[in-house]
């Protein structure tokens, strides 16, 4: 089935949505975000949308993405910091499929605040789970893999969080955080040296 004429307008109707969110002080959730492509008979898929994304960030919009719900992608200085929508649109599986710890959460931008920028280098299959981690992540491609720099609020959740992309990921910036991160694991190594050993 050849692609609708309507998917080289993709990038323009995502950023005519995210105006009109704008104007009603919230943020488009990937959900709706894929929900209005449809109707334009426009297929798409999550990978496709970070592209987007980044394409009009380029261009020149200041586009942020909020974690706790509702979450989703907005134009800076047009979402409301009170909890006008209630309705969590983002559907239930964002957060089963990133592993975000439910304890990293923010009300308000001012959180940021709170966070230090890093830099992770990973590969192809974790790249979407780190986008979706990080607050206002940015990608670029190195040689098959990706170095996704955003920010976090550096904590033992955070270093619980990076153990799930085991090898697929790595910590580089701070060097501090990561040096401390090295330890953090040379801990969890400890407490299982010698198990299995005896009888």
């Amino acid at each position: 089935m050849p692609k609708s004429n309507n998917q080289k307008l993709k990038v323009l109707y995502i950023m005519d949505a995210l105006k009109e969110k704008g104007e009603k002080g919230e943020p488009l959730s990937m959900q709706e975000i894929l929900k209005m492509l449809e109707s334009h008979s426009i297929s798409a898929e999550r990978k496709s949308i970070y592209d987007d994304m980044e394409a009009l960030r380029q261009y020149g919009l200041d586009i942020q993405y909020r974690r706790p719900a509702p979450s989703g992608y907005y134009l800076e200085g047009t979402l409301c910091s009170g909890k006008e929508s209630e309705e969590g649109k983002e559907p239930e599986t964002e957060t089963k499929e990133t592993g975000k710890p439910e304890e990293i959460k923010a009300d308000a931008p001012e959180d940021l605040e709170n966070c230090k920028k890093v830099k992770i280098l990973c590969k192809k299959d974790v790249k979407d789970k780190v986008m979706q981690y990080l607050q206002n992540p940015r990608c670029q491609e190195k040689e098959k893999r990706f170095l996704i720099t955003g920010k976090a609020r550096i904590d033992q959740d955070f270093y619980g969080w990076l153990t799930t992309l085991g090898n697929r990921g790595k910590l580089l910036k701070p060097g501090k955080e990561a040096m401390a991160y090295r330890e953090y694991l040379k801990g969890i190594v400890k407490e299982y040296r010698g198990m299995g050993q005896k009888g």
